[in-house]
């Protein structure tokens, strides 16, 4: 599995499966292999979109780099990135078409310096994050929310949405771990911790449901340690503390 801080692994992951598997399989299929989920389903689509901002995501942590005034010779390093970006453009729009097309878009030695950078990046990363552990920690928040909602009656409809919305959210971050990594579970801790904030009166109803207040907080509490090298609306730690603090009364 990639190193879920890392946009350049996860790039690199995908652009090196085609090129070992190269041939006359149509790129759809051997995309949806690769990513694990149906080219029919949303969420390829969503794959696919995240896909696209891989190389956007590579130049912003490498940015970061540079504000940390890290002495490195970046240049080198995102080069490739033009030509990898048309590539990915070039497969979304030729979807029906064999890998081998797609492959031809770039060379080994960009997919080479794409892994160098990714070694890069892992270096620098101000911390780690276990993707066995961050994966379990969604599945089972997943289940637990699953067994809410069939089990409990008594939540209000912005609590219970609240909680779809969540379980959603969390079930297309697992699927599409490949492309989003921990970006993508951040971004549903985000999304959770935002509509607390903003809607007080879903705060108080959500305080009211002590087993609801325990898997939430359990959540939030678990993912406060993905960082990543992008800055998300919550910022990890302090402003999770207080959420968790403000729904637990």
């Amino acid at each position: 599995m990639t190193d879920s801080l890392d946009p350049a692994a996860r790039l690199h992951g995908l652009l090196d499966y085609c090129r070992r598997n190269n041939g006359n399989h149509q790129l759809a299929s051997q995309w949806g292999s690769y990513l694990q989920v149906s080219p029919d389903s949303v969420d390829y689509v969503q794959a696919l979109a995240q896909m696209t901002l891989l190389p956007g995501q590579m130049r912003a942590a490498f940015a970061t780099l540079t504000d940390r005034g890290v002495p490195i010779p970046f240049a080198f390093f995102l080069e490739p990135l033009p030509t990898i970006e048309k590539a990915l453009a070039f497969g979304v729009q030729n979807q029906a078409g064999p890998v081998s097309q797609f492959v031809q878009q770039y060379s080994e030695g960009q997919v080479d310096r794409v892994l160098s950078a990714s070694a890069i990046l892992r270096d620098y990363a101000a911390s780690k994050v276990s993707d066995a552990d961050l994966l379990d920690t969604v599945e089972v928040t997943g289940t637990e929310l699953a067994d809410l909602l069939a089990d409990d009656d008594t939540l209000e409809p912005d609590v219970r949405e609240l909680l779809h919305a969540l379980a959603d959210g969390l079930r297309r971050s697992v699927q599409t771990y490949k492309m989003t990594g921990a970006e993508g579970v951040a971004r549903e801790r985000d999304l959770l911790v935002g509509r607390l904030r903003m809607n007080t009166g879903l705060s108080e109803h959500v305080r009211n449901h002590p087993k609801v207040v325990e898997v939430v907080g359990r959540f939030l509490e678990r993912t406060t340690m993905v960082a990543t090298f992008f800055t998300t609306a919550v910022d990890a730690g302090v402003d999770v503390q207080k959420i968790i603090q403000q729904i637990t009364g």
